[in-house]
């Protein structure tokens, strides 16, 4: 059997999201706080990946955490957008 030189996404969904831009009454930012204050932009298939030694470090250096490396296909999205996994959102966990 030929083995194919795809990926398999099958891991998961990943929603790339942006904040609806919502302020209070004298023009302060509001933060998101349910699903409702987030605007879809894509949604991707991904494929988890193993954390090394070497991730964890970087993003503990960056000052962040590194709960979940993902692969998903190539897709071209603003850096500042959220990445939001399915599977956290099914927990509770936002």
């Amino acid at each position: 059997m030929l083995k194919s030189r795809f990926s398999n996404y099958n891991d998961g969904i990943v929603y790339i999201v942006k904040k609806k831009q919502k302020s209070t009454d004298f023009n302060a930012a509001k933060n998101a706080l349910s699903r409702d204050d987030l605007e879809e932009v894509v949604k991707l298939a991904y494929e988890e990946k193993s954390k090394r030694d070497e991730d964890i470090e970087f993003a503990s250096s960056q000052g962040r955490t590194l709960s979940l490396k993902i692969k998903t296909r190539s897709y071209k999205v603003d850096p500042t957008l959220k990445k939001v996994a399915e599977a956290m959102m099914e927990q509770g966990c936002f």
